[in-house]
């Protein structure tokens, strides 16, 4: 689970210093929804087991909140950076929907085509994120 923590900090220091100065949000989205960065099918199945032990074990649950926690709040900044006008509680919807759309392509991409299920929660994703710009 230590390991697992530091693997994840690194990839998310990572992914942060990946983006641009400008267009983070389309960078992010390009990022979080490119097939060639997915994670494995153990990857894939070990996360589904974390997530079941979770509920056995507190350290667990901790553990997958404290992630679940960062990359919620780090969608919601890049999202509030390109879009100010928006509430607090929209930034929090849009960035939730971000993660579930993440989360069903990672799941579904072991049944059906890896870039295909990518592209299309990419693009939901970028409609979803399109939203905020309706808001003010």
């Amino acid at each position: 689970l230590e390991r697992l923590d530091l693997r994840y900090e690194q990839e998310r220091k990572e992914f942060r210093q990946l983006l641009p100065d400008s267009d983070r949000c389309r960078a992010m989205l390009d990022l979080m929804f490119d097939h060639r960065y997915a994670a494995s099918r153990q990857e894939g199945l070990l996360y589904q087991a974390l997530s079941i032990g979770a509920e056995e074990s507190a350290n667990l649950q901790r553990s997958l909140n404290r992630w679940y926690g960062s990359l919620l709040t780090d969608i919601e900044t890049e999202l509030a950076d390109e879009h100010p006008q928006s509430k607090t509680t929209d930034l929090r919807a849009v960035a939730t929907g971000v993660i579930a759309l993440y989360f069903n392509a990672e799941s579904m991409a072991p049944l059906t085509e890896r870039k295909t299920v990518f592209q299309d929660s990419k693009r939901a994703a970028q409609r979803l994120v399109e939203t905020l710009k309706w808001n003010g």
